[in-house]
């Protein structure tokens, strides 16, 4: 009998429950700010008032319109515009105890937004640092999207620019703090010695982009596969010397290939080593080649993974390269189906729809990632800071650059934070 009434009680406690319209995560909770997103299914163009609380105390931090452009991933939710996200900065940095909590509530209502799976804890709202420690390539690639027409002399970053640089470590994530991005890192006569000056806790965050095209020592890669950084990108795209050669004007390849070697043995005799990327332009002269190039640098090289690229077409890239070069899209599908049957293709990945910067900014509509941004900094210290954003005349994801700065003028990085909150939010357009 006690059971039996028990499973009513249970039913009739599920008839009366009050329908909970809400739905939504809080995706960064971090001591100074939250991000996230919810939305009222039953009233789908209703934008919600949210409140981050402190639940001992009963203490309302800030609130905030969810009313900001999310991810695409909810396009699926609501009235399909994906204006449903919040950004709320704390009025002060939060304890630990405080930290720990703190919820976000919808504003006249029970209802706690729940955290996301996979919820980011830490304050880092910097996406990236693409930093660049020379202005300078040792090749001329026919494809590079950087013109060197007038570059005529090779700079080095100093000591000052890369310690003002290295106070963004603690803010930016794991695996994208880059210590090359357009340039050849391996030029700076102190690559090492910068990479050095990162501490241990933070080398995880470091990666650079190499043509491996200069001769280095037995002993750079024995430093390098044990540097604790999180890995490097090592660029090529072929493995027959005509086709290698033309690719990558200016190297030889019999020096790339004794370079490859000698970081092949590195990681063979490390405890711990880096993990080794390799990133490849695909273009008619090297396509066959690609489902076998790709085997042997997983086999041979202990590729933990391969990227295949598209190129940014760039103004200054020659006609005839794009005429007898370039993929068309039956290329692109078919080499994708092929590769489809590759073993290891879990390292396979492909880089066709490429985002770029966008020059004219009247065709902006919006920035995507509320309180997020991207960080590109040359070797004399000069910072940009970009967003992503909507480009209606694109129909596209584009880079938008809202700031520029010296980065040795950057006192407080939180300081310097609120004031590109500001910034990026008087810029918000909506359509």
């Amino acid at each position: 009998m006690y059971n039996i009434s028990k499973k009513l009680l249970k039913k009739l406690k599920s008839l009366f429950t009050v329908h909970e319209p809400f739905i939504g995560f809080v995706d960064e909770l971090s001591d100074s700010y939250a991000y996230g997103w919810v939305c009222n299914q039953d009233f789908p163009n209703q934008r919600l008032i949210c409140e981050a609380i402190l639940q001992k105390t009963n203490e309302i931090l800030v609130s905030s319109v969810a009313d900001k452009l999310h991810y695409e991933t909810i396009k699926e939710i609501g009235d399909g515009s994906c204006y449903y996200a919040f950004y709320m900065k704390f009025p002060r940095v939060l304890s630990v105890k405080e930290h720990e909590n703190v919820v976000i509530r919808v504003k006249n209502s029970n209802y706690k937004i729940p955290f996301a799976s996979n919820i980011r804890l830490e304050f880092q709202p910097f996406v990236h640092m693409a930093m660049d420690i020379v202005n300078n390539c040792n090749l001329r690639c026919p494809f590079c999207l950087y013109d060197y027409t007038s570059t005529n002399k090779t700079y080095f970053m100093s000591e000052e620019v890369i310690e003002s640089a290295l106070r963004f470590l603690p803010y930016i994530r794991n695996s994208e703090f880059w210590f090359s991005c357009l340039h050849e890192p391996t030029l700076h006569p102190k690559l090492k010695d910068y990479i050095e000056k990162v501490p241990e806790i933070y080398r995880n965050k470091i990666f650079f982009t190499t043509n491996l095209a200069k001769r280095m020592s037995d002993q750079f890669f024995n430093w390098l596969v044990n540097s604790g950084i999180d890995h490097i990108n090592i660029s090529l795209e072929s493995f027959d010397s005509v086709i290698y050669e033309q690719l990558r004007k200016g190297a030889k390849q019999y020096v790339f290939l004794e370079n490859m070697e000698k970081l092949k043995k590195a990681v063979l005799t490390s405890v711990h080593p880096i993990r080794i990327q390799f990133i490849i332009m695909a273009y008619q002269s090297n396509l066959k080649e690609l489902p076998d190039l790709f085997n042997r640098l997983v086999k041979d090289y202990n590729a933990s993974k391969v990227e295949i690229r598209n190129t940014f077409d760039t103004p200054y890239l020659s006609k005839d390269f794009k005429e007898r070069e370039f993929l068309n899209d039956s290329d692109w599908v078919n080499l994708r189906r092929l590769c489809k049957t590759l073993p290891n293709n879990d390292k396979l990945f492909f880089l066709q729809d490429l985002q770029v910067e966008e020059a004219d900014q009247r065709r902006i509509s919006v920035n995507r990632f509320v309180g997020q941004f991207m960080l590109r900094l040359s070797w004399d210290g000069h910072l940009k800071v970009f967003v992503e954003a909507y480009s209606n005349i694109q129909g596209k994801k584009v880079e938008r650059n809202i700031f520029e700065t010296n980065i040795k003028d950057i006192v407080n990085i939180h300081d310097f934070y609120d004031q590109l909150i500001e910034i990026s939010n008087n810029m918000i357009i909506k359509n």
